[in-house]
């Protein structure tokens, strides 16, 4: 007994999945029209349909065994397997038709007839004997009548059953196809019709599909670098368009951020907006608090070049110099997110990933506020090391105290953040001699390159105490 699997390539499908969800702003506000929608409407949603069924669908495909479904009158593993291809070609068709793929393309798979044949062909394609095929067979056996060109005359054609020629009652051993189709014509005075049918050629037909994903990939990446062209045209502006007003630069950036790379690093805009606008109550702390400051504004201009070219790459983008595996970060979100795995904070990372729960905008009950305050006092000594730190002062004025906290923490073992700051006093509170910096930029650049840097990188760390950096 004879039976039939599939191997259709899910890694096109994978790689599909994460083309959209590369610059995903502009798959989430990608706007479509097509004959089968009534005006414009936003694509996203039916983005996110076509992607599901699409990495399913193939997923489940390729785990069928058709032909095992002899005892039936019916082929229905037949009837699944052709339902779910019909799936998965018009999930890759409408999403190259929603980024704007070629028509060309689709029409070539869809126009030609070296699949099917051209005897079977008849004065139609490979798409519409695929078509007559599932209409006739499995969606439509009762009356299928939208492809004249199989009809031959009649009105209609209806389909009894489709049955697995090997070994059934009914076919001869003349029959050297896989399946055989019985239709009934419209007309009295013509006999059944037997169709034979080839799995090997539906899944050539649909292994035509699945290789055109590659192409969808492209448009959809052409698709977002024709915007990035016009973007990058629109001059970002300068910190002194805006007369050095910090404040309001950075909410300029925040929207132009925004327009390029969407909203999911809003956090980071808001954490620094707040420490720039923040007034210490304690004098020891307002002064550290101007280094801060001067770190974050020390950063703008890395990231309007990042914003104006589109990418974080290189320095000139991200303000990160010595930066071997950290790949993709920017000095900007660093100083937000601010490592705390050294100095004398290290012990207390959970204590104050707590005062989220203070921020004005968290949502967090009193009860989540009064937890927050009890985790900051287990960590209040390691804090006092670097600002004066009550655990009374506001719920504002802590998270800004304990971002000035980490900041001056980073400053005192090997991080990112500390291997791209100046140093210079006016990020710093002391400088680092000639003998400090070459070490913190050596374990930088030789971070993640194997075991023996890794372990230089703790005895550092062992060595300075993660406090004398």
């Amino acid at each position: 007994m004879k039976e039939y699997r599939f191997n259709y390539n899910i890694k096109y499908v994978e790689q599909l999945r994460s083309a959209i969800l590369e610059n995903q702003k502009f798959s989430l506000e990608k706007e479509h029209k097509d004959k089968e929608t009534k005006g414009i409407y936003p694509a996203w949603h039916r983005i996110c349909a076509i992607m599901d069924r699409l990495e399913d669908t193939v997923g489940y495909v390729n785990t069928l065994v058709l032909g095992k479904c002899r005892n039936q009158r019916s082929a229905f593993d037949f009837y699944e397997y052709i339902n779910c291809v019909f799936v998965i070609i018009d999930c890759i068709k409408t999403m190259g038709s929603i980024f704007g793929l070629n028509i060309e393309k689709i029409e070539a798979i869809e126009n030609s007839n070296d699949v099917f044949g051209p005897e079977r062909s008849a004065d139609g394609c490979d798409k519409c004997f695929f078509e007559y095929i599932r209409s006739l067979c499995v969606v439509h056996p009762l009356c299928t009548n939208h492809q004249s060109a199989y009809l031959f005359g009649s009105q209609f054609h209806c389909c009894p059953f489709v049955a697995w020629s090997e070994g059934h009652f009914s076919c001869s051993d003349a029959y050297d196809c896989d399946l055989v189709a019985y239709v009934y014509t419209s007309q009295t005075k013509r006999h059944t019709k037997t169709l034979p049918l080839y799995i090997s050629q539906f899944d050539a037909y649909v292994k035509k599909w699945i290789d055109l994903i590659p192409q969808v990939i492209e448009a959809k990446r052409e698709y977002v670098n024709n915007i990035f062209v016009k973007l990058k045209a629109e001059k970002v502006k300068a910190l002194s368009d805006f007369e050095n007003d910090a404040v309001k630069y950075l909410l300029y950036l925040k929207d132009e951020y925004f327009k390029r790379f969407g909203d999911a690093d809003a956090d980071l805009f808001d954490t620094h907006i707040r420490v720039l606008k923040a007034s210490l109550s304690c004098q020891d702390n307002a002064i550290k608090l101007e280094k801060y400051k001067k770190a974050i504004i020390y950063s703008l201009p890395f990231l309007r070049n990042s914003i104006q070219n589109i990418t974080s790459d290189e320095f000139e983008n991200s303000g990160i110099e010595y930066s071997k595996g950290y790949d993709g970060v920017s000095l900007f979100g660093e100083l937000a997110i601010i490592p705390q795995h050294g100095g004398e904070l290290a012990r207390y990372s959970y204590n104050l990933s707590k005062v989220c729960c203070l921020e004005f905008a968290s949502g967090d009950g009193d009860y989540d506020k009064l937890y927050a305050r009890l985790m900051l006092n287990e960590a209040k000594v390691a804090i006092n090391k670097y600002v004066v730190f009550t655990n009374e002062e506001s719920d504002e004025e802590i998270c800004v105290l304990v971002a000035l906290a980490s900041y001056l923490n980073s400053l005192t073992f090997n991080n990112v953040v500390n291997s791209n700051i100046p140093n210079e006093l006016t990020y710093r509170e002391r400088l680092l001699t000639e003998g400090e910096i070459d070490e913190l930029h050596k374990v930088v650049e030789e971070d993640n390159v194997g075991p023996e840097a890794y372990e230089v990188y703790l005895e550092l760390l062992d060595q300075y105490g993660g406090s004398n950096l």
